[in-house]
């Protein structure tokens, strides 16, 4: 079998024996055809009878298919344009848009008994989110590249301009692991009660996905070229692995929703969500030192010398200094930055946070304008200015779902290099 084929038995080999049962007449077609659906819809794909029985359960938006995670043109005589580059809000409003239609459709046609259209909207969903987790695609989507980038990297001086003899084309391009792959044991994790939930926890796995196979491209051309395939296919393993994982989560998950049945234990989980946990839809690239290109510290703010110090604030209704279990700590500049998360519509009631200098690292000179704003309206903002730190509680409804910015911008006279300004974002909580 192909990749697409091996992922999705692996992932319907773990669902519980009452979705197996839901799936029983239609599993082998989804094995066998449906998760290769989006490759026969391709829309630069010649016209046929694959194309024709693909293409009416895709998703679309001018052109763009929810499968590949670049954008893609083409023109008679001319070569594919892909564009790797997308407006990360853009980007992300395709994502959610997509995955709510097809859990949404999975779900209206186990209604209506039609199993066979609710397995190929699976099987569509699946590839999908598949492609990230595979040794070429997963370079597109969140900070995408072309697989030249990576080309670049393995520069052969006596072939400048395209070996023929690439380190993508021999050792990415044909490599696969052999024997099937088994997840044996996993228990498939709930990603929503409704769609639009669904579509943003299914996010945070797309990019998880996306950032781990990623990490494994260069070990696996090193470990091929030097002979050593066992080792290369180890590491393929376990990427194909994790992509069978998240292909479980999302067949439990649309089957689910589709039947309305949830255990206590999966909507427990579900009732309050650590943003600081999940990857922003945006976020700033560079900052102030010591931040410098890792702009946003998750649990720490990085002092001068490089130590990772715990986040702490001192609270102006309270004056006393508290260490935060949880949050993010930032430089920042004069042109100020922004962190974007989404909050679903229709499923979380608050959200709620505590922001301000950091306690311990702020100075004389640290001074900053921080802001939250949510579906486009100024929620809460505060100037912050001096040493020892200050720090405001946070709190608002965001059950009509929309964007949340944090927004900070120096303040001091050197607001790009300025040192001493350590913004901290913590317990980011969306709760339900």
């Amino acid at each position: 079998m192909g990749d697409h084929n091996d992922i999705t038995h692996a992932a319907v080999q773990v669902l519980p024996e009452w979705q197996k049962a839901l799936l029983r007449d239609q599993a082998e077609s989804l094995i066998d055809r449906y998760c290769c659906y989006p490759d026969w819809a391709y829309p630069w794909s010649p016209e046929g009878e694959q194309k024709a029985e693909a293409a009416p359960y895709q998703y679309y938006e001018e052109g763009w298919q929810y499968h590949y995670w670049a954008r893609e043109s083409a023109h008679p005589g001319k070569n594919l344009v892909r564009c790797y580059e997308i407006d990360p809000l853009e980007y992300y409003g395709f994502f959610s848009r997509g995955a709510d239609f097809f859990f949404e459709a999975v779900a209206s046609c186990v209604t209506r008994g039609e199993m066979e259209d609710a397995a190929k909207y699976a099987g569509s969903l699946l590839h999908a989110h598949q492609d990230p987790g595979t040794n070429i695609h997963c370079l597109e989507g969140r900070f995408g590249l072309d697989w030249r980038a990576v080309e670049s990297l393995f520069f052969c001086s006596d072939q400048p301009f395209g070996p023929l003899n690439s380190a993508m084309s021999d050792y990415l391009g044909v490599a696969r692991c052999a024997n099937g792959i088994s997840i044996k044991g996993y228990q498939p994790k709930l990603l929503g009660k409704q769609p639009a939930e669904a579509a943003f926890h299914l996010f945070r796995r797309h990019v998880e996905l996306s950032f781990f196979a990623r990490s494994r491209i260069i070990p696996v051309i090193q470990r091929a070229r030097r002979g050593a395939k066992a080792k290369a296919e180890a590491l393929l393993r376990g990427t194909e692995e994790e992509t069978a994982r998240v292909s479980a989560d999302i067949l439990f998950t649309s089957l689910s929703i589709a039947s309305q049945r949830f255990s206590e234990l999966d909507t427990d989980r579900l009732q309050t969500v650590d943003l600081s946990a999940y990857p922003p839809v945006d976020a700033p690239a560079l900052l102030s030192a010591p931040y410098r290109f890792a702009p946003v510290a998750q649990g720490y703010c990085p002092s001068l010398s490089g130590e990772k110090v715990p986040l702490r604030l001192r609270v102006r209704n309270g004056g006393d200094v508290s260490e935060l279990a949880t949050g993010l700590g930032t430089g920042c500049h004069a042109m100020g930055y922004r962190i974007v998360y989404p909050v679903p519509r229709d499923t979380y009631a608050t959200f709620s946070c505590r922001a301000g200098l950091h306690a311990d690292l702020s100075t004389e000179q640290s001074a900053a304008r921080l802001a939250v704003r949510f579906d486009g309206r100024v929620c809460w903002e505060s100037e912050l200015m001096g040493s020892g730190g200050m720090g405001e509680e946070i709190a608002f409804p965001v059950d009509t779902g929309g964007y949340l910015e944090l927004m900070a911008r120096d303040l001091s006279n050197d607001g790009y290099g300025n040192p001493h300004t350590h913004v901290v974002w913590g317990e980011l909580l969306l709760r339900k």
